[in-house]
């Protein structure tokens, strides 16, 4: 059953209110907008959304290719669920307190904790890239849209990061740690552009220029692009992707009077989530689509929005520093290690070479596996008696060519 037209009309209206900060006039309207969903590079893992299905929007978890979700809230209203950078936490906003507040939880739901106690209204969230930090936008007392920061556990003391002249919304840390990607509108204007600053909130830059609203802006996991919502006829939500330097963006879907909304990447950066009210269904929900708009499947039809695809949980992979944005994506580096013999520190699979696939034995071994299992002691990179993201960090950099920071107890891989 395709929701209610009032219900379909608030739920546009919410997200399109914040692009002009002077249309925000009533405190409930601030639940509602998205929140930065990074792809934290990894092996792909559940997703998590918001649904009304029940009645009141609570948060779901669910396997990537479909099945059943699995309810994770349930007390007032929750929305805009992201995944903490190592799956094993979520941060979501709830106003079951009576306000618009950011909350974490663990991964099945348990542990629910206010990180925000104020009188204002605070949504948004998205992580940084250690976990340890939360930015979320906030609507001060004087109408203000700020974006702040607080600690994701402990102690909750909130911080100015980006205060405007005009209206600053949706924030997205990037992956490897480096920048923030936010919507910015300037006072008096009606619509909205991608800027991505430093991840202190120093030196903004314009990333796209445009007559119409640009937002929501996500970043791929290797830090190089960002996926957003574009509306290119000033009528209808698409999905457009830049490079995080800029350049000329490329539009993903063409749907008209089809909505495709709130894009983020998976782990792998091999696919793209997103929701939509595609008439196949005749209501919203979760689909994934390839990198180019393409292959669209269906994660759940039943009432679903603001998709985030989190890491498969046990098999992570710590985000890669990248020197500047417009260096070539590291989701799929080629190779780069000479041929070694079997035993050569780092060829976890032992191919004799050290390569991607070494990456894919450290992540199935660090899963389930004691380290070393197929080549005694070579996928533990870093000699720290655990196959972890540090192991398959440190194939990434060797296979990149970068220097390798890691393996400082030990020869690194490749010696």
């Amino acid at each position: 059953m395709k929701p209610s037209a009032p219900a379909t009309a608030d739920r546009r209206i919410l997200s399109s209110l914040l692009l002009v900060a002077g249309l925000i006039a009533a405190s409930a309207l601030l639940l509602r907008p998205s929140s930065g969903r990074a792809a934290f590079p990894g092996v792909n893992g559940d997703i998590v959304f918001d649904s009304d299905r029940t009645g009141a929007e609570q948060i779901y978890r669910i396997p990537n290719n479909g099945g059943t979700a699995v309810p994770l809230t349930d007390a007032g209203r929750n929305v805009s669920a992201v995944w903490s950078p190592d799956a094993a936490r979520i941060a979501f906003v709830s106003d079951r307190d009576g306000n618009a507040e950011i909350y974490v939880m663990n991964a099945d739901g348990s542990s629910e904790t206010r990180r925000t106690t104020n009188d204002v209204q605070d949504s948004g969230p998205a992580w940084s890239a250690d976990g340890q930090k939360i930015v979320f936008l906030r609507r001060t007392e004087s109408n203000d849209i700020e974006l702040w920061t607080v600690n994701a556990s402990g102690s909750a003391n909130p911080q100015v990061l980006i205060d405007s002249s005009g209206t600053d919304t949706m924030p997205s840390f990037s992956p490897d740690g480096t920048k923030i990607a936010y919507a910015h509108n300037d006072p008096g204007e009606n619509d909205s552009d991608i800027f991505v600053a430093n991840a202190d909130g120093s030196n903004p830059m314009r990333i796209t220029d445009n007559d119409t609203p640009d937002y929501n802006p996500n970043w791929s996991p290797d830090s190089s692009q960002i996926v957003y919502m574009c509306n290119p006829d000033n009528a209808n939500r698409e999905i457009c992707v830049v490079d995080a330097d800029g350049g000329t963006p490329q539009q993903l879907t063409d749907n008209a009077p089809i909505s495709d909304e709130d894009a983020a990447f998976s782990p792998d950066g091999t696919r793209i989530v997103f929701y939509s009210d595609r008439p196949t269904t005749d209501t919203f929900g979760i689909y994934t689509m390839d990198t180019g708009g393409g292959d669209v499947q269906p994660v759940t039809t039943d009432n679903a929005y603001e998709p985030d695809w989190g890491v498969a949980a046990g098999a992570t992979v710590s985000p890669t520093p990248t020197p500047s944005p417009t260096q070539t994506p590291q989701v799929t580096p080629t190779p780069t290690g000479s041929p070694a013999p079997a035993g050569l520190r780092g060829d976890a699979n032992c191919s004799g070479t050290v390569d991607i696939g070494d990456v894919t034995a450290d992540l199935s071994e660090a899963a389930a596996v004691a380290p070393g299992a197929d080549c005694p002691g070579n996928g533990n990179v870093d000699c720290d008696a655990d196959i972890d993201g540090f192991d398959v960090l440190a194939i990434l950099d060797y296979l990149a060519e970068l220097p390798l920071p890691h393996g400082t107890e030990c020869a690194p891989v490749g010696t």
